[in-house]
């Protein structure tokens, strides 16, 4: 790849890329990024699967509940992402990319064919986020863990370089999957806002006089939010006016408190709700994150 030039980047992703729902944000952020910053971005997914796979998937999905009492999982299907794999390759023939990164793609990357070297980019690998994950995959079955390993294994290794977002499943690619050390970068994910907000508007907080705590999450147990709420409790039993917002979730209905506010979602793609997201960050003073699966 020449140094100099704007690079061709095969942006691959299993959601809209232009949603900035989509993985919270990340996807599209980015991929906005990355058009921004490195080059001109193909926006290459997501794949739509056909229908007789789809319907063969779930079947297959039942079957396995009722007669293996296990469960098997569609997204690692081999099927599913071989065909995943075929429809990317159909989409990239005859363009010239200096590389495809596909964020949180682990499993559509596997079976790939293609000349353009991979960066693979994610969050977690398939070991740690099923066994941290419990509760989703407490009755997995011994043919969708063989996959899923199978799967990320696969992917990992015929990336040029993986990028993991944390220590934590960085040291996994390394240890688990026995991918060589200089070929794993942990590069930390940024804000998923729009624009970096000016001093004025970061020190608005300073002005709010009840001392303001967020829980951003979209799914409260997993994301500590009985933490969060203990915090609450604990300020005001100190006598310190306190309030938590609880942004992206609904707490269970045991949790109730006069200082407990709850935003059960914010669409950012709306601008009124865009601009809710960012007084809430702006006037909010610590944010909390007792994450129980990350």
């Amino acid at each position: 790849m020449h140094p100099s030039r704007r690079k061709k980047i095969a942006y691959y992703t299993i959601n809209d890329p232009l949603d900035k729902r989509s993985w919270s944000g990340v996807t599209y952020y980015l991929g906005q990024a990355l058009q921004q910053h490195v080059g001109d971005v193909d926006f290459l997914g997501p794949v739509p699967i056909p229908w007789a796979l789809d319907k063969t998937c779930r079947a297959l999905q039942k079957v396995s509940r009722l007669l293996l009492r296990s469960e098997w999982i569609p997204k690692y299907s081999l099927l599913k992402n071989m065909y995943a794999a075929w429809y990317l390759g159909r989409k990239m023939k005859g363009r010239q990319y200096d590389f495809v990164l596909a964020p949180s793609a682990a499993p559509e990357l596997a079976y790939l064919s293609t000349a353009v070297p991979i960066v693979y980019f994610c969050d977690a690998t398939y070991k740690i986020y099923s066994e941290t994950y419990a509760k989703e995959f407490a009755n997995m079955g011994a043919l969708t863990r063989w996959e899923g390993n199978h799967l990320e294994n696969k992917s990992l290794h015929k990336s040029r370089f993986a990028i993991l977002t944390s220590t934590w499943a960085a040291t996994s690619a390394v240890r688990d999957y026995h991918m060589p050390a200089d070929r794993v970068e942990m590069i930390l994910l940024g804000a998923n806002i729009d624009h970096a907000p000016e001093q004025a508007v970061i020190f608005q907080k300073l002005e709010n006089k009840t001392l303001t705590l967020l829980f951003l999450a979209v799914d409260w147990d997993r994301k500590g939010g009985a933490l969060a709420y203990e915090a609450l409790v604990e300020l005001h039993r100190q006598g310190i006016n306190a309030k938590l917002i609880v942004c992206g979730c609904t707490p269970p209905p045991e949790f109730q408190h006069p200082g407990l506010e709850v935003i059960p979602f914010i669409n950012k793609n709306l601008p009124q709700d865009y601009e809710l997201f960012v007084h809430i960050l702006t006037t909010s003073h610590f944010l909390l994150l007792p994450t129980r699966a990350d």
